[in-house]
């Protein structure tokens, strides 16, 4: 049986020899499966094994927290509490009972992690503690710290960032203030991105070592937290007429994204979000200074503008992508 990687070097080889003129028109798909690259009948039992794994995991968590707060009224205080309890017993019973790179043990390790944020909040709304809510998930992040550790699970790691982002953000809303005043209003939006930005680098780091926070998908996610709170930044830069360190933040860290992962670590999603976040800044510089004058042909400029840029964006993105598959 070939293994993943077999089957993806396999798809480019015929890739690259159906563009290179070697297979006739419409006999690629034969070619493919007499490769047998696809996926067979076992690989899509596994995957939907998976699947299924996972989206029941996160339902029953989440299905917990619904049920309690439906039926709040009629469920009495003990209940509540006896119902939460148990599920986060009972999934850490199964994580106990399996190894730790077993994805049933991880996913009970999640949902543990889910049904501990739901007690917090049962125990907040029953007993009126009085604490701000952003309290409630900072405690929760640090409550779930020695899961997040033992687990090995990305998803889990996640979590963890999600949540001590969710605790800045209403930390502010309830003070005003973090750190530093002086940003121009953008206080939150700078810590949000200096945070996620260590977060990022802290990650690539670490996957060089740990083998389960290799997946993509989890790095995308903080690296477009990151990218948006930059690109805000150079956006509300522009608008305004003071602070451009958000826009020479923003350039270098345009720079140092596009050298990394063109050069250093290839990966066309941060890559192409690189190219959205330049579009976005660009077309407002844009609108910022034309839009006083005629509007009808200004939106005209600027509607071919953005098709213009979004071409020019899809197009260096394929031609890297065709680079990266002849230089494997």
């Amino acid at each position: 049986m070939s293994t993943p990687a077999e089957k993806a070097n396999a798809r480019r080889f015929l890739l690259e020899f159906s563009e290179n003129g070697n297979i006739p028109n419409g006999q690629l798909e034969q070619a493919i499966d007499q490769a047998n690259i696809h996926p067979g009948k076992t690989a899509w039992f596994e995957f939907l094994d998976k699947l299924l794994l996972i989206l029941g995991s996160l339902a029953l968590s989440v299905s917990l927290l619904f049920f309690i707060a439906y039926n709040w009224q009629e469920l009495g205080r003990f209940a509540k509490f006896a119902m939460v309890e148990t599920a986060i017993l009972l999934a850490t019973m199964v994580f106990l009972t399996r190894t730790v790179k077993d994805l049933a043990a991880k996913m009970a390790l999640l949902c543990a992690a889910i049904s501990l944020g739901v007690l917090m909040a049962l125990y907040g709304q029953t007993y009126q503690t009085g604490a701000d809510p952003w309290q409630l998930f900072f405690n929760w992040a640090l409550l779930i710290t020695p899961w997040v550790l033992i687990g090995r699970f990305s998803i889990l790691w996640v979590l963890w960032v999600g949540l001590l982002n969710l605790s800045l953000v209403l930390y502010h809303q309830t003070f005003g203030s973090l750190f530093w005043s002086m940003l121009h209003g953008q206080e939150l939006l700078w810590v949000l991105f200096l945070f996620n930005l260590l977060v990022w680098g802290v990650w690539e780091i670490a996957a060089k070592i740990f083998s389960w926070l290799r997946d993509d998908w989890s790095l995308r996610v903080i690296a477009t937290a990151t990218g948006f709170c930059i690109t805000w930044l150079a956006i509300d830069a522009i608008v305004r007429p003071w602070g451009l360190e958000g826009f020479w933040v923003w350039l270098l860290w345009y720079v140092a994204v596009v050298y990394g992962y063109q050069f250093i670590k290839r990966d066309l999603f941060i890559l192409a979000g690189s190219c959205l976040s330049v579009i976005s800044v660009v077309l407002t510089f844009m609108v910022d200074n034309m839009l006083d004058f005629d509007n009808a042909g200004s939106f005209l400029f600027l509607s071919f503008s953005v098709i213009g840029m979004g071409a020019g964006a899809a197009y260096w993105l394929r031609s890297l992508h065709t680079r990266w598959l002849h230089e494997e």
